[in-house]
């Protein structure tokens, strides 16, 4: 008796069982064999794609593949670069420049798109570019700043005029005024038709793979009659009198001695190209006249060429709202009579 009384008052509660932990999710498992690895995937399809590309991209591309993304990932098979694969080929390249990091990603985005395109992967994983500061503004040279580097390459050369003009009235780029050639060129009709292109150092054809024309203005006519012809070769823009055509670096240094006499920044010669756009676009170009005489395809390269200057444009802006000559630029209003009104109240 005295045991079950005892045993009554020194029972515990029993301990409240708690749920089972859940089981971790299972991490998905790659294919074992079958899956192509992308070292594999570059020899069996990405060089025959590389061959469709201008020569400069194709180093490009290349030169990403051996120093950045091969060592990293080249003997994963393709199903298995998901977001850890991703992660450690962005450490790696940590100490470069976001733009470098980014087109380094952007390559393989690229590779893992074209693998799922032709039936390598089910689905290419998601890879998002990074996000730097701010693109610092491209400069240009003003109107004023052209005509003084005219001014000064007048001092030089004609040679030197020409290729200030050919590059800022027509905006040619640096590889195809390196590939310019008389035949090119019609003075009569007022055109040069860009035909021809320089890509890593080789004959190639016009960036967007078409040829189209340009307009000459008088003072590049001029530029380009006096010109001589130098040499058996056709190019309009040679070294010596052997004919030996210009390259990107010789144009650069010649560019560099008009910009230093003229006292101005010396940038690379696609700022000229930049800065011929500008002026078209400062004397009140629209923007299909632009875009034609700079070949974009693009509306929107287009915009990122023109450098606008914010006080100047707030004045033109002002100036064509007061020509509408609407009643939000009168002031005060003009008064109105309502038309239906009662007669007795008027």
């Amino acid at each position: 008796m005295l045991n079950d009384v005892l045993r009554e008052h020194m029972a515990t509660t029993p301990a409240r069982e708690e749920p089972p932990p859940p089981e971790p999710k299972p991490i998905p498992k790659t294919p074992d064999s079958t899956a192509l690895t992308l070292a594999e995937f570059w020899l069996d399809d990405v060089e025959s794609y590389l061959e469709t590309l201008a020569p400069g991209s194709r180093k490009g591309w290349r030169q990403i593949w051996r120093d950045h993304i091969a060592p990293v990932l080249g003997e994963l098979p393709l199903d298995a670069i998901r977001r850890p694969e991703i992660l450690k080929i962005r450490r790696k390249n940590k100490p470069l420049a976001t733009a470098t990091r980014n087109a380094i990603i952007s390559k393989v985005r690229k590779l893992l798109d074209m693998a799922a395109e032709l039936g390598h992967l089910a689905e290419a994983p998601r890879i998002a570019s990074e996000k730097g500061l701010p693109c610092k503004e491209t400069p240009a040279y003003t109107a004023e700043e052209i005509g003084l580097l005219v001014a000064t390459a007048r001092s030089l050369s004609p040679e030197h005029v020409a290729l200030v003009l050919v590059m800022t009235d027509t905006c040619l780029r640096v590889s195809e005024v390196c590939a310019l050639r008389w035949g090119d060129v019609d003075l009569a009709r007022g055109l040069i038709t860009v035909r021809h292109n320089f890509s890593g150092g080789e004959p190639w054809r016009p960036k967007g793979k078409k040829v189209k024309p340009v307009g000459i203005t008088p003072d590049l006519e001029a530029a380009l009659r006096d010109l001589p012809r130098r040499g058996s070769r056709d190019h309009v823009f040679v070294r010596d009198e052997t004919g030996q055509r210009h390259t990107r670096s010789s144009i650069m240094w010649r560019m560099g001695q008009v910009q230093s006499r003229a006292g101005l920044p010396v940038w690379t010669p696609h700022k000229f190209r930049h800065s011929g756009v500008t002026a078209m676009a400062d004397a009140g170009a629209d923007v299909w006249t632009i875009m034609a005489q700079a070949r974009h395809a693009d509306m929107k390269t287009t915009l990122r060429y023109v450098h606008t200057r914010d006080e100047e444009m707030a004045r033109r802006a002002a100036t064509v709202v007061a020509k509408r000559g609407t009643m939000a630029t009168k002031w005060p209003p003009t008064a109105t009579i309502p038309q239906n009104r009662p007669a007795e109240l008027l």
